[in-house]
């Protein structure tokens, strides 16, 4: 069962991976009425949820294969890489039509990253708690 959990965390960051980098691809993109207060503020505040569901995924993907055992500071390597990937989704952006990179997505999408990072370790703990409790 274990070896499945891998797969599956792999195959859902990939997917998430995939999903930003096609959003990222379509011009002029909006929710609703372009232009509008509402659309600026869903478009923007969307990549929250959706960074914190990225980092999630690749940060239960790397747990689930035991690499922040092997090595204490994994969270902070996975944090800069999902940045990295974050800017590197900005430059994407400037390059398509009716796009353009901007800090405060930046910034969002780092915010994002944190929290999912965030909610991993605690989902982390708690996983570690009932494994203390139930042992056999």
């Amino acid at each position: 069962m274990k070896i499945y959990l891998k797969y599956f965390y792999l195959f859902i960051a990939l997917s998430i991976t995939l999903l930003i980098v096609w959003l990222s691809s379509v011009p002029d993109l909006c929710v609703g009425q372009p232009g509008t207060m509402l659309d600026e503020i869903l478009t923007n505040f969307a990549h929250v949820p959706l960074y914190a569901l990225f980092a999630g995924a690749w940060g239960k993907f790397v747990i689930e294969n035991g690499w922040v055992y092997k090595n204490p500071r994994m969270r902070l390597y996975m944090v800069l890489a999902l940045v990295v990937f974050s800017v590197t989704d900005e430059l994407h952006q400037s390059f398509v039509p009716g796009r353009s990179a901007s800090v405060l997505d930046l910034g969002l999408d780092s915010i994002g990253i944190i929290l999912g990072m965030t909610i991993v370790k605690f989902w982390q703990i708690k996983e570690n708690e009932n494994r203390e409790f139930h042992v056999p």
